[in-house]
């Protein structure tokens, strides 16, 4: 086992739990606005150590402007730019246009997704991950909340319930399953609700109480950032 393997050995995770085979970790050289491949996972040649610079390609496009970013449909865009080479070599206009980057990665990807993984509010680096099948990486699969702990995780809304059995190590697996919920529109549930309290059929879930003390936690985080300080909240 290379120390690339070590190092993205949440890779394994990927694939086991998610079925993503292919993955990439690039970690980003702030002095240089580099990026270099230190590890990748399911592919036949690693090429560890290759470097692309901030703001080209999927990756270096999704670390300059801070966001993930995803393709579908990966082999029509493919199919387009080659299209469009072959005319520009016809022209004779070959050396006007920059060569290909050999960079790693599947010959054909269908889809792709680049992640930026921060720090402490700083970009560090970025995941990246792709796949032979069109729209692999949807919106279904993405979570508004991942919620950890000493003992596992839960994620919402998939309700991915993520925990440890035996001792709890970065080595060792997660049992993972999914709870069950009833999905329902939750602006109808709200309605529905308030209309139940209104009648006098129900008492708040969220009390004014509570929604004062959120709102004393968001004049908090509004206060720290603005100092930089921390802010206490009184109970």
């Amino acid at each position: 086992m290379t120390p690339g393997d070590r190092l993205l050995r949440p890779g394994d995770g990927l694939a086991r739990e998610l079925l993503i085979e292919h993955s990439m970790l690039w970690m980003l050289e702030t002095d240089r606005s580099v990026l270099s491949l230190v590890a990748s996972h399911g592919y036949a040649v690693h090429r560890i150590g290759a470097e692309l610079q901030v703001g080209v390609g999927l990756v270096g496009t999704a670390v300059r402007e801070g966001v993930p970013i995803r393709i579908g449909h990966m082999s029509l865009s493919m199919v387009y730019g080659r299209a469009a080479r072959g005319v520009i070599d016809e022209l004779g206009l070959a050396q006007a246009v920059s060569a290909e980057i050999p960079l790693p990665g599947l010959p054909a990807p269908r889809s792709q997704l680049a992640v930026p993984l921060r720090a402490r509010s700083r970009i560090v680096g970025a995941l990246f991950v792709e796949s032979l099948h069109d729209q692999y990486f949807g919106y279904d699969d993405e979570d508004a909340y991942h919620i950890a702990g000493t003992q596992g995780s839960l994620s919402v809304p998939t309700m991915r319930l993520k925990i440890f059995e035996g001792e709890r190590s970065w080595w060792e697996p997660f049992t993972t399953s999914t709870e069950s919920v009833e999905r329902s529109d939750p602006l109808a549930g709200q309605v529905k609700h308030f209309a139940e309290v209104i009648r006098g059929e129900a008492e708040p879930i969220c009390s004014g109480r509570d929604g004062l003390k959120t709102m004393q936690v968001v004049d908090a985080v509004v206060e720290s950032a603005r100092t930089g300080r921390p802010v206490n909240i009184a109970n």
